[in-house]
């Protein structure tokens, strides 16, 4: 018996310290997100960017028979890799 209490008694100490470091790392990685975020920058909108064809073209209406290339998001790619795929 003596040696079960011992094993918690162990088990609990272990727990704290292991809570301890946690909360050490979580205040350690959010320093690091503040000072990220200082040096981010802002993102660039989509409208902001310029379009790849002129006036012109992007005013040419497709026939309904041709449906192109359909691109689809699924989740598991790159979101922003899917949104360049899209937009060309």
């Amino acid at each position: 018996m003596r040696a079960l209490q011992a094993e918690v008694a162990a088990s609990r100490a272990n727990n704290a310290e292991l809570r301890r470091a946690n909360e050490e790392i979580r205040r350690d990685l959010q320093q690091v997100g503040e000072r990220a975020e200082d040096e981010r920058a802002p993102p660039v909108p989509l409208r902001a960017r310029p379009m790849p064809f002129s006036r012109a073209i992007m005013s040419v209406v497709l026939p309904t028979m041709s449906l192109g290339l359909i691109v689809s998001f699924i989740g598991v790619e790159d979101p922003k890799a899917h949104l360049t795929a899209f937009n060309t």
